[in-house]
């Protein structure tokens, strides 16, 4: 029998599964397929295609990872615990021993979060950690920073500034990072 480069060897690792060798071919609505006896690391012995084990994606555990996954997901969070710019308020909306917390931001925004993003610090925040803070006093030519605005339609940063001229304009924060030195427009004014 001629053997094929694509069949995995006795001792090839395929995730947490170790080849040990050929099984029983799996039956599969296209036909038989061939398959190998794997030994998962947490000690379970499963049949697995042998196209399973080579698919991006595929065949990684005896189903011991997605258990673990699940079970990481339903981890009980302290009510007022902080991670990262959250506070843990209660159970979310799903209810008591569900997999989401209702987290309070610094900020003030209000969100879900599942308790294995909480705690592997995958999330920090509401997204406002990715939103430019701003720099209250720095001057960016005749514009000095007082504060935030309200966001514009298309929920970008903007910043309340004052010009050498006394007018308070708002700008968007990458423009005026952008334009840097050029004041609210009342330099074309007096020309």
């Amino acid at each position: 029998m001629k053997k094929c480069s694509h069949m995995p060897l006795a001792g090839a690792r395929f995730g947490r599964l170790t080849v040990e060798g050929p099984a029983p071919h799996r039956r599969r609505s296209e036909g038989p397929k061939p398959a190998r006896w794997c030994l998962c690391d947490c000690g379970e012995r499963v049949s697995v295609a042998v196209r399973d084990l080579h698919k991006v994606g595929g065949t990684r555990s005896c189903g011991c990872l997605v258990r673990e996954t699940a079970q990481r997901r339903r981890l009980p969070v302290p009510v007022g615990e902080r991670f990262g710019r959250f506070t843990v308020e209660g159970p979310g909306a799903e209810g008591p021993g569900d997999s989401r917390w209702l987290c309070r931001c610094d900020c003030g925004q209000v969100r879900t979060v599942y308790a294995d993003s909480l705690k592997s610090g995958h999330t920090r925040s509401c997204g406002c950690l990715q939103r430019p803070v701003p720099p209250v006093g720095e001057r960016f030519g005749a514009l000095v920073v007082q504060g935030e605005a309200e966001p514009d339609a298309r929920r970008k940063s903007r910043w309340v500034c004052l010009c050498d001229c006394g007018r308070t304009v708002t700008i968007r924060a990458n423009n005026l990072r952008a334009r840097g030195h050029k004041p609210c427009g009342c330099a074309r004014r007096r020309s």
